[in-house]
């Protein structure tokens, strides 16, 4: 009985996506254990992404997005396209600054400034392809709060403001006095707890997202 529903379930665009989902993860794994044995491969870069572009599209294709015409498919493509570099970088560059030890404020001094300004393109591009994907799914403004797919879209919209803030401020504050090296210990010890604060919140705004994608849009 079980694997009855699994097979109903892969039967399904849903899950035909999933199963691709799978695949390309399983093949990009395989990818970072060969390029640890042979680093700096040019195809094997190449190869991780064209799979890591495949991560990103088959999304839309098992969401909304896919029935709604192509500029949505487009635009939900962009959304998770620029989350992931902005939420990954995110995630990465804090790893990477708690690794670093003693090294740690040079590499932000060096590191932070570029990703900063990824950020701010991402965020824009999150942006603008979420407003455009809420008014194509959503299309009247009695629809944000008489149905469940609008009111998730306003929590999850409200959860960003924080995000959004935290952000804005380590771009105008910290990023330059990382960036000049005359940020002080109270500066990066908060820097780094704007950027982990960033990060629980966006936990919360993927619970959303998790609920949002089950629901029929409004």
């Amino acid at each position: 009985a079980r694997w009855a529903v699994v097979d109903g379930v892969l039967e399904t665009r849903f899950g035909q996506s999933w199963l691709a989902r799978a695949g390309l993860a399983l093949g990009l794994a395989a990818l970072v254990f060969a390029y640890r044995r042979r680093p700096g491969s040019g195809w094997l870069l190449d190869t991780g992404l064209v799979l890591c572009v495949g991560l990103i599209v088959t999304p839309a294709v098992a969401g909304h997005s896919s029935t709604e015409g192509a500029l949505s498919f487009v635009m939900d493509v962009v959304h998770v396209q620029a989350a992931s570099i902005w939420i990954g970088g995110l995630a990465f560059l804090l790893l990477a600054l708690l690794w670093s030890g003693s090294d740690r404020w040079r590499l932000a001094a060096a590191a932070v400034p570029l990703f900063s300004i990824v950020a701010v393109v991402s965020v824009g591009a999150l942006l603008v392809a979420g407003i455009v994907n809420g008014y194509l799914q959503i299309r009247t403004w009695s629809g944000l709060w008489e149905t469940a797919y609008g009111r998730l879209v306003l929590v999850k919209a409200g959860l960003l403001i924080p995000i959004l803030a935290l952000a804005a401020w380590n771009n105008r504050r910290a990023v330059p006095r990382l960036k000049a090296g005359i940020a002080s210990a109270v500066e990066r010890r908060r820097f780094l707890r704007n950027v982990a604060a960033e990060l629980g919140v966006v936990v919360a705004v993927v619970a959303v997202t998790a609920g949002l994608v089950a629901e029929p849009p409004a």
